[in-house]
């Protein structure tokens, strides 16, 4: 057989993969032109949102446009050819060498052009380039109608090409360019039904948050919105190469709304200074995770050494660490131990870890605080475990196994930070558009150690500060936490697994453990407060609302419309918005064992399996029949005389005639 040559096909993959924008909200846009500009040491960057009437230059001929635009320009570096920066704007899927930028997978830039409008508006994207000590401009005209509408395969290396900035697309960069000296210009132009996606004042908060670290290094990001239809000619044209009549010229100069994000008005989702400067406050532990690989065995380990904290009246043991290191692939310790043999295992690096446990004033600020810039507030928007890489936020935060981030679970908040490091990356796996996260994609172990460690403090925090059982309450700044001293800690023998071979459990095994732990739960009460305390703290349906609410769902589960049966489909009482002290009759549904089993572990580790379940609830029911057939006693019924399958549509009887009394409907 001759060879087979291979080949990309670039309009394939720029049409189906990335013009799709990758998930991409406006916000996920405006984060990656960030990343761009800071990656290139910007210290000030606009944001602008326009309208505009011009004439651009493209590939020799000359276009009128009437649109709106985004705009975002630096003063960075630049891009030159000397360094390959211009060369790397054009490469796709680049790989990052620099570990303190941002870029991942080297579609970023692009992808954020192409999410931003329809295709039929969004004709071009314009990147003007000046690089430091370098008195020349170059233009990157990206012609995506052009693009799109050519069928040849090698679309993006023929017609995107760097050129020296034609005289028509000057006038646009005079207009708009943030530092005449040095920096990158980016124009994309986009319909007006996409200024519905557009939120200033909560991209304004977002920036704040998720660019906080940047900002309190002395980054300035402003954001600017025209108010007007009026256009203008540019308030930018003082251009050293512009002439004394040009510069002479009155101009109209549009007007906009602004706002600046700043060191002053940035936001610490972990509201260090403020508990640093009133320990009443809150308390604060900061921690390094070092990170360990066994390549035999293919697992990950995780150590945890306490680096610095305010614990009130607390004096921790720096000298102990704690760890935790998987059992096999699947299958994770249930507490930390403090001892472990590392031997075997290599350090691939780490990450930093700070928790902070906050009283009611800092959660008020935090509402305050979104409400000014949303109208309303959620709790899942500040609480939880943000991860934080290269300093920049990159989603809204998740809750952790066992700690929710709402209800009794609202009173602390926590960061993951890492540099560019591949290998950390790899644990955490951030999405093409890394403003995402899917935390089925997050290393089981290290959200195991994450979750377990932050546990240790915060239950306790919250049952003698917060909500203590006795009523009597413990200020932050007296309290004296128990675990991580010296003289407290038992002698644990290192992991037996490291000894001898384990073989991994089944299923049934897993299930009589968990039986095991809820039979010993009141001898671990003291232990683990966190059981005795949201018993305590729930709230109760009484008879007669499930009475009315089996009537109102006609005996059906609320979430899959299954007939419950007390013997055949048992089912649980449910909390609607998940409050459990909320025991209004409107809160309560009766749902079935599974649905809330996946509810419950969808709102606490953020499994995907819920979602999944509502996304196709006949699919998810097919598979749930086929779980139960597969029994050998189902299937040796089914040879039998005594089942048969009901002919004709499917009734509400079911599938199956049963040739024996049949089963009545659930009764209370």
């Amino acid at each position: 057989m001759a060879g087979i040559v291979s080949e990309i096909d670039e309009a394939g993959l720029i049409t189906n993969t990335i013009k799709k924008g990758v998930g991409m909200s406006f916000r996920s846009i405006i984060f990656e032109k960030l990343d761009n500009s800071i990656d290139a040491n910007a210290n000030n960057i606009n944001i602008i949102i326009d309208k505009i009437d011009c004439e651009v230059s493209m590939r020799g001929r000359t276009e009128k446009i009437n649109s709106y635009v985004l705009i975002v320009s630096d003063d960075g570096d630049g891009m030159k050819e000397e360094d390959n920066s211009l060369q790397g704007l054009l490469s796709l899927f680049k790989t990052n060498e620099n570990s303190n930028n941002n870029g991942i997978y080297g579609i970023g830039s692009i992808a954020s052009d192409l999410a931003l409008g329809k295709s039929d508006t969004n004709k071009i994207t314009i990147y003007f380039t000046r690089a430091k000590g370098i008195k020349q401009d170059f233009e990157i005209v990206i012609p995506w109608e052009s693009i799109f509408n050519d069928k040849s395969k090698m679309v993006w290396s023929n017609k995107v090409s760097i050129n020296n900035i034609s005289s028509i697309n000057k006038k646009l960069l005079k207009r708009y360019r943030l530092n005449k000296s040095h920096g990158t210009t980016v124009i994309n132009f986009f319909d007006e039904d996409y200024l519905t996606n557009i939120n200033i004042e909560e991209l304004y908060y977002y920036i704040q948050r998720n660019y906080y670290s940047y900002l309190q290094d002395g980054v300035n990001i402003n954001i600017k919105k025209n108010l007007t239809e009026e256009d203008s000619e540019s308030e930018y044209s003082n251009d050293e190469e512009s002439s004394d009549d040009e510069k002479s010229v009155k101009e109209k100069v549009k007007e906009y709304i602004e706002y600046n994000c700043n060191s002053e008005n940035s936001i610490d989702v972990l509201s260090v200074k403020e508990i640093s400067d009133d320990s009443s406050l809150g308390c604060t532990v900061n921690s390094k995770i070092n990170t360990f690989y066994n390549s035999e065995k293919k697992l990950f380990g995780f150590q945890f050494i306490i680096e610095n904290y305010q614990l009130g009246k607390t004096i921790l043991d720096k000298k102990i660490s704690k760890y935790l290191f998987p059992i096999t692939q699947s299958q994770n310790p249930k507490t930390l131990s403090t001892k472990f043999n590392l031997k075997d295992w290599e350090n691939i690096g780490h990450f930093n870890y700070n928790i902070s446990l906050i009283t009611a004033d800092i959660i008020k600020k935090d509402q305050l605080l979104m409400n000014k810039y949303f109208t309303t507030s959620s709790s899942t928007k500040y609480t939880g475990l943000f991860l934080e890489r290269n300093k920049r936020i990159l989603c809204d935060p998740s809750p952790l196994e066992g700690i929710r981030n709402s209800q009794n679970g609202n009173n602390w908040r926590s960061k993951l930070i890492w540099n560019n490091n591949k290998k950390l990356d790899d644990l955490i796996r951030p999405q093409l558009n890394k403003s995402q996260l899917n935390m089925e994609d997050f290393n089981k172990t290290l959200y195991r150690a994450i979750s377990l460690f932050t546990k240790e403090f915060y239950w306790e925090f919250y049952n003698k500060v917060i909500c203590p059982k006795d009523k009597i309450f413990v200020p932050c700044n007296e309290w004296d936490f128990k675990m991580w001293k010296l003289n407290d800690q038992k002698e644990e023998k290192e992991y037996s697994f490291l000894k001898t071979k384990i073989k991994p459990k089944s299923l049934v095994e897993e299930i009589k453990d968990d039986k095991i732990l809820e039979d010993n739960s009141k001898v671990k009460q003291k232990t683990y407060p966190i059981k005795s305390k949201i018993i305590n703290s729930r709230k109760g349906f009484n008879s007669s609302q499930e009475k009315d609410i089996i009537l109102n769902q006609k005996s059906k589960c609320n979430i899959l419309d299954i007939t419950l049966n007390k013997k055949y489909m048992p089912y649980d009482k449910d909390h609607i918005d998940s409050n459990s002290s909320n025991n209004n009759t409107n809160n309560l549904q009766l749902i079935s064992l599974i649905a809330h089993r996946h509810k419950t572990n969808s709102e606490q580790h953020g499994s995907s399996e819920y979602n999944e379940m509502l996304e196709d609830k006949g699919i998810f029911i097919a598979e749930m029949i086929n779980c139960l057939s597969s029994s050998k006693y189902f299937k040796k019924l089914m040879s039998s005389d005594k089942i048969s399958i009901r002919s004709g549509p499917v009734s509400d009887n079911g599938i199956l005639i049963i040739n024996k009394d049949s089963k009545k409907n659930i009764e209370v």
